[in-house]
């Protein structure tokens, strides 16, 4: 069966689907099953995929990186033009301009 969820936090294993009654059988632990409407359904949780180890043919001494990369030199400089801060629920204007 499919691993689901359920709105309400249940995590389960779809064991059955009645269409005619709108409902379905989760398994939420070996030997409990719990029959819910089958809009509680909220998602499908997807199958773990299996870690490839043949593939990963890089060694440890490959993957460490020696040197940190070096920053570049950005000077930002932000002026605001007004150094007053907002009060409670004010908007602060970037722009310098004053006028409302």
């Amino acid at each position: 069966g499919t691993t689901v969820m359920t709105n309400f936090g249940l995590y389960g294993t779809i064991v059955a689907v009645d269409d005619d009654e709108n409902t379905v059988d989760i398994e939420s632990t070996p030997g409990t099953v719990v029959r819910v409407h089958r809009q509680t359904i909220a998602r499908v949780i997807p199958e773990p995929e299996p870690e490839d180890t043949s593939a990963d043919t890089t060694s440890d001494s490959e993957s460490v990186q020696t040197e940190a990369p070096e920053a570049g030199n950005d000077d930002v400089s932000v002026d605001a033009g007004n150094d007053k801060a907002p009060e409670f629920g004010e908007r602060s204007d970037i722009s310098g301009d004053d006028s409302k």
